[in-house]
């Protein structure tokens, strides 16, 4: 009896969750968290991250649609869309295995912008370059796993220098 009843209440429990997970108000707050963690991360960087739409669930395939990161107001990355299917138990064992990611129309821009120090760096190199060198850092143990990638119709840009009044 007592295991019928952990049974169902575990069962409702997962039942709900997923159909949480499906309404269009939880994609809204995940696209939301997603938008400000990754920001907060880069708001030394006077940098940017818009996500269009996420689609989905977040048990197997997320669709990541019209997607912007952009470094001193230039677009660095933009796409489309990108499709992420993965195994999330995988989590339990500090792995991500990801099965497949499709990117589709993608742009990069790699330019050298100004740095803190006057100098001229590349963006990428700016945006996830550290000032506190002396901070103490844990060994990342998790294991990745990228079993296909997919690239349909990249157009990239690199650029030793920029004219400051060009938009990219």
């Amino acid at each position: 009896s007592f295991l019928v009843l952990s049974f169902s209440v575990f069962l409702l429990f997962m039942t709900l969750v997923v159909s949480v997970t499906q309404t269009g108000f939880f994609r809204s707050w995940l696209k939301g968290f997603i938008e400000d963690t990754v920001n907060d991360s880069f708001s030394g960087k006077n940098s940017v991250l818009t996500i269009g739409e996420l689609e989905g669930n977040i048990f197997s395939e997320i669709i990541i649609t019209n997607t912007v990161l952009k470094v001193n107001q230039d677009e660095m990355i933009k796409f489309e869309r990108a499709k992420v299917n993965f195994n999330i138990f995988e989590l339990l064992n500090k792995n991500v295995r990801i099965s497949e990611i499709v990117l589709t129309n993608p742009n990069v821009n790699f330019v050298r912008i100004p740095g803190n120090n006057g100098d001229s760096v590349w963006n990428f190199a700016y945006l996830f370059s550290s000032e506190d060198t002396t901070k103490d850092t844990a060994e990342f143990d998790w294991k990745i796993n990228v079993q296909r990638l997919r690239i349909e119709n990249l157009n990239f840009v690199m650029l030793g220098t920029k004219p400051q009044d060009l938009p990219i």
